[in-house]
């Protein structure tokens, strides 16, 4: 979240976020639920990537009805 905020001091545009779903990063919903609500209040949008490193349930987990 330091890197967020310092980004968001630097300039003044709006600023996203991306972040992996690595299994070796985030690998239960309670860590992607909480990283997702920081960023959410932080950033406009948040984005994943990696996508080829995401397994079944991470994909669950970001869907739109997850």
């Amino acid at each position: 979240m330091d890197r967020v905020s310092a980004v968001k001091d630097a300039v003044d545009v709006p600023v996203d976020a991306a972040v992996t779903l690595d299994p070796d990063v985030i690998s239960t919903r309670d860590e992607w639920t909480q990283l997702a609500g920081r960023l959410r209040d932080a950033v406009e949008h948040v984005y994943v990537y990696n996508h080829g490193l995401m397994t079944p349930e991470h994909f669950e987990w970001v869907a739109a009805d997850g």
